[in-house]
């Protein structure tokens, strides 16, 4: 794993994963669903099912 820079972390995302990672967790499955719940925030009415075909998705809930 490498160290990001400083201007890499300005995302609350990437930070968060940075620091689940650097702890021994396994960051993914929270980190991409929560990015994924922040670009469907405004566009809920827009879609009536969304299927997360890569990991368990418990950030969205």
């Amino acid at each position: 794993m490498r160290t990001p820079r400083l201007g890499e972390l300005g995302d609350p995302y990437h930070l968060l994963e940075y620091l689940l990672i650097s702890t021994g967790v396994f960051a993914e499955p929270l980190t991409f669903s929560l990015r994924v719940a922040g670009l469907l925030k405004d566009r809920a009415s827009d879609f009536d099912v969304v299927h997360d075909n890569q990991c368990l998705g418990y950030g969205m809930l």
